[in-house]
């Protein structure tokens, strides 16, 4: 059916609903008034925060364009040992057909331009902006003559011919402004995000080409507010300092840009909220468990001890507990956490591609996983309901009551078979007034959209899948078509394996026109002073009578949130 939204949750939300605590640094002070009183001279001052790509902020467009612009525009300031890095970008990481593309600066100071997910990679050699001066740029395509052409200070620097065909309907995300969307986390240099290391005063977007005369006079105007025949996208006048937490689009397309983070934690905002009851969601842990089992330990045992103060109904995890299928240790150091949970917290896991003795490339065996986490003790867990093949928990699902509310988890093994899926419809249909969440470690991407089969990190691409029989392996969309968007009782649904430094959160209208929100929570990509992974767990507080929820990532170690726009409200 419709989707209704997808979204990397905006910023807005946070600071209109929440306000922020906490999340930003002082920089300077500036007088706003001067009097005299009495014959003694008063100064008024008011703190005025500043906000830094150095300080890990950066702006996000709250809503993606409906194509990738052609004609790229922006005053920037390039220190003389600066690194460069992204000016805007929509780029995550995560290898995706079209509509990722990136304007840049590089370490020599050369202009560089990412289109179309990489098939055009160009550098502009033949001029370096690293000076520290101000200096105009303009990367203008021209689809007609297939040129991308770039302009400094209103003069004609560099071009290149390549044929790239037009990107409407292929924008995703909203765009970045001072990095992009990819984490720190790599396995090679294109995954790793790259701030600019600069001051980036003003941002000009077209759809098409414009003329060097337009390009001369957008040098000279801070306010573009005509159309330009159309063509116009958005303007952003940032300023030399950024002190805005919202800048407003100049232009009648209403897409303004709000301050966000990457790589930062934040203070707590909203703590006033009123609710009922708490669910918890463990990201993937296979590198908490791995590198920082102590942080994982003490994780574990704050959920417990604030489970009373929480009101915590429920706790899962959507699999990745162990970094590798046939560790003992690793599995061991698992278990051992969830274990502080028994018999106080109702809890539920599925299995990660990690989970598998092989990681899933010939098989479902399930050795080490059964082994640690054995149906024999977790059929008598609290909330237990039963599972699909007695002697394993690859799929299961369990029972609890929040506030009255009835609350079907069903957790299912990746890439679920469709004999699985039918069973979790039954489960569906067995239970047709309980809230069902759905949990799969593999469901959607870091743009929102359900897995594509062909995408890389696609369960379907791994080796299990050579050779397999049809229903031997879904697909995200199978999935959803047979069982996510086809009951109505189905509520939310959780996965992982695709890190993401912010929870993705995406809404579908099912057969029976009930909204579905699905989140992709992963932190486990998150590094901090050169360390893997960090405590993050995701946490839901619900407020019944407003139908409202409360949503953050939180650090216990850190006593904080990671990313200004990883707390939000959702109605629902």
């Amino acid at each position: 059916m419709t989707e209704l939204l997808k979204k990397r949750v905006s910023i807005v939300a946070v600071c209109a609903v929440f306000g922020v605590t906490g999340a930003v640094t002082t920089a300077d002070k500036s007088v706003i008034a001067v009097g005299e009183t009495a014959n003694m001279r008063v100064t008024t001052v008011e703190e005025t925060t500043e906000y830094r790509i150095e300080n890990n902020y950066k702006y996000v467009l709250e809503k993606a364009f409906t194509r990738s612009p052609d004609t790229f525009e922006a005053w920037v300031n390039m220190p003389v040992y600066s690194v460069g890095g992204t000016l805007m970008s929509n780029w995550t990481g995560e290898e995706m057909k079209d509509g990722t593309v990136a304007w840049s600066v590089d370490g020599l100071g050369r202009v560089h331009i990412q289109w179309n997910n990489r098939k055009l990679d160009y550098t502009f050699a033949e001029r370096a902006i690293n000076d520290g001066e101000w200096h105009h740029l303009a990367v203008v395509r021209d689809p007609a003559e297939h040129t991308f052409t770039l302009y400094i200070d209103g003069e004609y620097s560099d071009g290149v011919k390549c044929v790239q065909k037009d990107l409407d309907g292929k924008a995703y995300l909203p765009m970045c402004i001072g990095v992009d969307y990819r984490s720190k986390y790599a396995y090679d240099d294109k995954y790793v995000k790259e701030p600019f290391d600069g001051a980036i005063r003003q941002v000009t977007v077209y759809n098409g080409a414009v003329s060097v005369d337009r390009i001369r006079s957008d040098m000279q105007t801070a306010e573009i507010t005509d159309d330009y025949g159309g063509k116009i996208m958005g303007n952003w006048y940032l300023g030399e300092r950024w002190i805005d937490r919202t800048v407003e689009d100049t232009t009648a397309n209403g897409n303004n840009a709000t301050i966000a983070t990457f790589d930062k934690f934040v203070g707590l905002a909203d703590t006033d909220f009123e609710y009922d009851y708490t669910i918890i969601g463990l990201p993937d842990i296979q590198c908490l468990v791995e590198w920082k089992y102590n942080k994982y330990m003490n994780m574990m045992k704050w959920i417990v001890d604030n489970s009373t103060k929480l009101n915590t109904k429920f706790v899962f995890a959507v699999g990745d507990l162990s970094n590798i299928g046939n560790s003992d240790q690793l599995f061991d150091d698992a278990a051992s956490g969830f274990a502080l949970l028994d018999n106080k917290i109702p809890y539920s896991v599925v299995q990660g591609n990690h989970d598998y003795d092989d990681m899933c490339k010939t098989d479902r065996t399930s050795t080490w996983f059964d082994k640690y986490f054995p149906y024999s003790k977790h059929r008598s867990m609290l909330g237990f309901g039963g599972v699909y093949e007695e002697g394993t928990m690859s799929n299961s699902y369990y029972l609890f009551n929040a506030a009255g509310v009835d609350y079907c988890m069903i957790n299912l093994e990746v890439a679920p078979r469709m004999e699985v899926i039918r069973w979790a419809g039954r489960i569906c249909e067995t239970y047709p007034n309980h809230r069902v969440i759905v949990q799969t470690h593999s469901y959607i991407g870091s743009n929102g959209d359900l897995l594509s089969e062909y995408d890389p990190m696609s369960p379907s691409q791994y080796g299990w899948a050579a050779g397999a029989k049809p229903g031997e392996f879904t697909t995200s969309r199978e999935l959803y078509d047979n069982l996510i968007g086809k009951y109505k009782n189905v509520f939310m649904a959780f996965s992982g394996h695709i890190g993401s430094d912010d929870i993705m959160v995406r809404r579908d209208t099912g057969v029976n026109c009930n909204t579905v929100t699905s989140m992709l929570i992963d932190a486990q990509s998150t590094v901090f002073e050169n360390e893997k992974s960090e405590d993050i767990m995701f946490i839901m507080k619900v407020n019944e009578r407003k139908r409202l929820m409360s949503c953050c990532y939180y650090s216990p170690s850190h006593n904080a949130v990671y990313n200004l726009q990883n707390q939000f409200r959702l109605a629902f």
